[in-house]
């Protein structure tokens, strides 16, 4: 029970290590990864100056790291810091300011085909509105030509109900014109027949 007890306050209390961060050689010269935890053993690889490792563990005054093609190995931990060497961090800046300026440059891009659409549909809307001004205008004129034409159409009307009315007038008038000259051709006859009747009768009188 003391041992477990001793191993968890081992764990709890000392420092712990971040598995999976990258550590960077600053040593001068190269380093070697070695094949287990000692400076005798095998050396798999030779680190330069600067070059990422990824920690994997550690064991004494060893780093366990991984290269980026996956070899792993050991290195003293002496040679190795997470500060990331001037060079490695000029670098990663100036990647990340091409970054920044690829987004930027590809912000702009959308930006301007967005303007562009923008505009577009601008164009779109005022040709659309100047077809319904020119479509309101046109049924306007139709309206008051429309408007004129029903007022003429009525005075129109007006007029040929006077003329009709006094052609009306005109063959009634005429009629009865035509009767009383007829009948006045009549009473002149009936006149003169009565006359010249009345005539012959004083003449036969006269003879006897």
């Amino acid at each position: 029970m003391r041992a477990i007890m001793i191993v968890l306050c081992v764990v709890l209390f000392s420092p712990s290590t971040v598995l999976g961060k990258s550590l960077y050689v600053r040593c001068s010269g190269e380093v070697g990864l070695r094949a287990t935890p000692n400076i005798e053993s095998e050396i798999l690889a030779t680190l330069k100056t600067g070059q990422e490792l990824a920690l994997r563990g550690e064991t004494g005054e060893f780093y366990l790291v991984t290269l980026p093609n996956g070899t792993k190995g050991y290195v003293r931990k002496t040679y190795l810091t997470d500060q990331a060497p001037a060079e490695t961090r000029l670098r990663d800046a100036e990647d990340r300011l091409r970054e920044t300026e690829a987004h930027l440059q590809e912000i702009g891009q959308r930006t301007q085909q967005r303007i562009k659409e923008l505009e577009a549909q601008t164009q779109a809307q005022e040709q659309e509105l100047r077809t319904l001004r020119e479509a309101r205008a046109q049924l306007e004129a139709a309206k008051k030509k429309a408007e004129t034409t029903a007022s003429l159409q009525s005075t129109l009307s007006s007029q040929l109900q006077t003329q009709h009315s006094v052609v009306t007038q005109d063959r009634q008038d005429s009629k009865l014109r035509w009767f009383m000259a007829g009948a006045g051709i009549l009473l002149t006859g009936w006149i003169l027949g009565s006359i010249w009747g009345a005539s012959r009768q004083r003449n036969r009188r006269l003879r006897f």
